[in-house]
């Protein structure tokens, strides 16, 4: 959420740096300063040292840079304590951060009612994050309910997850005011309502579409079509992909699933990837095969995200690249991949794209094991046999804790 205009009250600015800050009493000038470079350095163990008896002290202006601190070293649960009393008093950026942490579910137990309540107060305030937040999604969500009037319950719960993610995190550019009936919805964003309705088995026999926009990322403006009535793909066709490539016959499945991964389904675009990956029924082609992985793990598929960062692991159809890699394993692991989970123990044990460290890929491990990964005991074993017994403890007890938080900001 970062580099985003920050409210008037904020305290940051818009790149997420301490703005500008209440006028400084005499006696704190001093630590004031020296967090304000800290945080400019990033180093926001200072920061909190400095910070945090201030902020105990009931300085508003000191809790804030507190809770920023602590969200962005990943200590969540801290951040969300601080921005929870902030929020209250009414200060609209913690509204908004709060709101994000529901949202996500890292720091607080995810709920979206919630989330959505303080996004609404903080956008009361005019805090541009949260008006970005909620503005078009929400219009968005109201006409594909309006010309599509035979919603289920589940097909409306999933239309509001799959919008408001699209304009949160994957196009925030996209995100402006409209009067409902200028409301352009994007191509893409289509395809993803369709596929995701697909894949939860809600999808309408007719959907209606309208106000068709430009896919992601044109500059061309976008014009509104007439509106389309279109049949729904066939959900047995796709079960008949998917019992294809299991049973080994790569031709079918690739015919069969080319078409729903065209049209954005994640689980289609993850096995076009594996096949092209492995040249399963054609071609060994890397850069394929990179194609379809980034499509899907770019809609949050974990599956692909684990897949993607092999890619850049190993260099194939991409320059080598650790700490992409990284990227890659830490969002699938923190949505319960175990093969993820598992990769990220090997980075920590052998330094790739991150520090060495034991301790880290101990935890990693122990909880890939967990989920009766027979690899991960075993290394975890090796990684064991050059640690103490404290540190055992230690790391199994960053295990525990991350399995309880279910792997976010672990």
């Amino acid at each position: 959420a970062d580099g985003l205009t920050g409210s008037k009250n904020a305290g940051i600015s818009a790149n997420g740096m301490p703005g500008a800050l209440p006028p400084i009493p005499d006696s704190n000038v001093s630590d004031w300063l020296s967090a304000r470079r800290a945080y400019a350095d990033e180093d926001y163990e200072t920061v909190l040292r400095l910070m945090v008896p201030h902020a105990e002290a009931d300085m508003e202006s000191a809790q804030r840079v507190v809770a920023h601190a602590y969200r962005k070293t990943n200590q969540f649960e801290q951040a969300a304590a601080w921005y929870q009393g902030l929020a209250e008093k009414g200060d609209a950026a913690s509204q908004f951060y709060l709101g994000m942490l529901y949202q996500k579910g890292v720091g607080a137990e995810q709920d979206n009612q919630i989330a959505l309540e303080w996004l609404e107060k903080a956008a009361a305030q005019g805090d541009a994050r949260a008006i970005h937040a909620l503005a078009l999604s929400t219009q968005t969500i109201e006409v594909v309910k309006e010309i599509n009037p035979g919603l289920s319950a589940r097909a409306q719960e999933v239309l509001t997850d799959v919008v408001r993610h699209y304009y949160e995190v994957d196009d925030p550019s996209g995100i402006h005011f409209a009067g409902k009936s200028d409301v352009l919805i994007p191509t893409a964003l289509w395809g993803r309502i369709m596929a995701r309705w697909r894949t939860e088995g809600v999808m309408p026999s007719h959907v209606i579409l309208q106000a068709v926009a430009g896919e992601d990322g044109s500059d061309a403006p976008a014009t509104l079509s007439a509106a389309v009535a279109t049949e729904s793909p066939s959900s047995a066709d796709y079960d008949k992909g998917l019992a294809a490539y299991e049973s080994g016959d790569y031709a079918t499945a690739l015919r069969v699933l080319t078409p729903f991964a065209e049209q954005g389904d994640a689980n289609a675009q993850d096995i076009l990837g594996v096949m092209y990956q492995f040249g399963e029924g054609v071609p060994q082609d890397y850069k394929t095969a990179l194609k379809w992985y980034t499509l899907s793990a770019e809609q949050g598929y974990a599956s692909a995200q684990n897949n993607l960062g092999v890619m850049y692991q190993y260099g194939e159809g991409v320059p080598q690249d650790y700490k992409t890699a990284l990227k890659w394993y830490t969002l699938a692991a923190e949505q319960g991949s175990d093969l993820a989970q598992f990769n990220l123990g090997v980075f920590y044990k052998n330094g790739l794209g991150v520090p060495q460290d034991n301790l880290y890929a101990y935890m990693w491990l122990q909880i890939a094991a967990t989920s009766g990964r027979k690899k991960a005991s075993e290394l975890r074993d090796i990684v064991a046999k050059e640690m103490t017994p404290a540190q055992i403890e230690k790391a199994e007890k960053l295990a525990s804790e991350c399995i309880a938080k279910k792997f976010k900001g672990c």
